[in-house]
């Protein structure tokens, strides 16, 4: 994503429900790859929405890490 976007948003360019995208996003924010923020919209009512955007991150993929990986999976 190269803008902060709405569930409803990347639901709908992904083609997937709703409550998918949203357990998607929730896991993604925990792992700290995005990040959510909650803006008020005014239309039709005020109301609060989460926004979501990509955080910068960088993926190492050494030994260690698949290791790990491996030590996890037993």
């Amino acid at each position: 994503m190269e803008r902060p976007t709405f569930i409803q948003d990347i639901a709908q360019s992904l083609h997937i429900p709703y409550a998918l995208a949203h357990m998607h996003l929730k896991v993604l924010e925990e792992a700290g790859l995005v990040e959510g923020t909650y803006v008020v919209e005014e239309k039709p009512k005020p109301h609060l929405r989460k926004v979501y955007r990509v955080r910068d991150f960088r993926l190492v993929i050494d030994r260690e890490l698949l290791e790990e990986i491996a030590r996890r999976s037993k």
